[in-house]
């Protein structure tokens, strides 16, 4: 796959390694060791190397001095074949390629995913049970902040309030913009009580979230509307009940959709979906093809020209169905 240059992110690679006398850069990105990157020293003791990688997560290690090594600044790892890990650099797309995501229809978007043949096409959605609170606001497009909570059952002490923790706040944070706050509520009975109204919606939004999504209940509609703020729920609430944080950053699950922190999210009218992060920058011009081809389709069926013949033509020319 190409890539044009306005679509690839400048990345900059260092490593700690003063007494090496050669450092080099390898990943998915130089086809391992067939285009290695040489590393420059600084006078600190770091090595850097600065790349343009396309969006996406990409595989990388160093060579020092002929020694394979991991990234101990990088916080993302996965198991390769030779019994180590390699580390990984998450780039994020650029905001000309989310604003794109964010004018198509989450239909569209689906359509132009299963072109990919990434996943299933039974996969990568939230079921019926999540549904859009404010219909009339436009498709949030951000990457997933996870928290999990609970707060159907009272505390084991009697009189004991849950204590408000805040660390999710600088969680929060440290996730690629722009972020949406992903909930699950993990109760015995989700939704009685709600984590989300209009205060935690406002400090969300001060915190760089554009929307929300949660398999409990949110609560505070009007304030929420009044904020703009997109918002998918199980249902709505009175009361936030006895709601506490649980966990922060860890895999979550709304509606059947297995959401982990920074997965990047469309949602809509019609629903809430994970895009693919490789294949995210590519979806718009997929879309744009999609689009045209179902327009002639509608078009035709509206003519006086309209045969079977020409509709089969038509359909067969369409990649996935309408």
């Amino acid at each position: 796959m190409f890539w044009k240059n306005n679509d690839l992110k400048q990345q900059t690679f260092s490593f700690n390694a003063p007494a090496a006398l050669s450092v080099k850069l390898v990943g998915d990105f130089t086809h391992w060791e067939e285009q290695p990157v040489a590393m420059q020293p600084g006078k600190d003791g770091l090595w850097r190397a600065t790349v343009a990688l396309a969006p996406g997560k990409h595989q990388y290690r160093f060579l020092v001095d002929g020694q394979w090594r991991e990234d101990p600044e990088s916080a993302l790892a996965v198991p390769n074949p030779h019994g180590s890990q390699n580390s990984i650099r998450e780039v994020s797309l650029t905001a000309g390629q989310l604003k794109a995501l964010g004018q198509l229809d989450a239909c569209t978007v689906a359509n132009a995913i299963e072109t990919f043949h990434e996943r299933l096409r039974n996969e990568g959605f939230a079921d019926h049970s999540i549904r859009t609170i404010f219909p009339s606001l436009p498709p949030m497009v951000g990457y997933a902040a996870t928290i999990k909570i609970r707060g159907s059952e009272l505390p084991v002490a009697d009189g004991v309030v849950y204590p408000d923790r805040t660390e999710w706040w600088n969680y929060v944070l440290s996730v690629p913009e722009p972020r949406v706050i992903v909930v699950e509520d993990c109760a015995t009975r989700p939704g009685f009580g709600s984590f989300l109204g209009a205060v935690h919606a406002n400090i969300a939004r001060a915190l760089g979230c554009i929307g929300a999504v949660t398999n409990g209940s949110v609560r505070n509609i009007p304030a929420l509307e009044s904020l703009g703020f997109p918002v998918f729920a199980g249902s709505i609430c009175v009361s936030h009940a006895y709601i506490h944080i649980v966990d922060v950053g860890a895999p979550v699950e709304i509606g059947g959709l297995k959401i982990q922190s920074g997965d990047l999210l469309h949602g809509d009218i019609h629903g809430v979906q994970r895009i693919p992060i490789d294949t995210a920058a590519r979806v718009p011009a997929v879309a744009a093809k999609i689009l045209q081809q179902e327009e002639e389709i509608i078009n035709l069926c509206r003519s006086s020209d309209f045969s079977l013949e020409k509709l089969r033509t038509l359909v067969s020319k369409v990649p996935v169905s309408c």
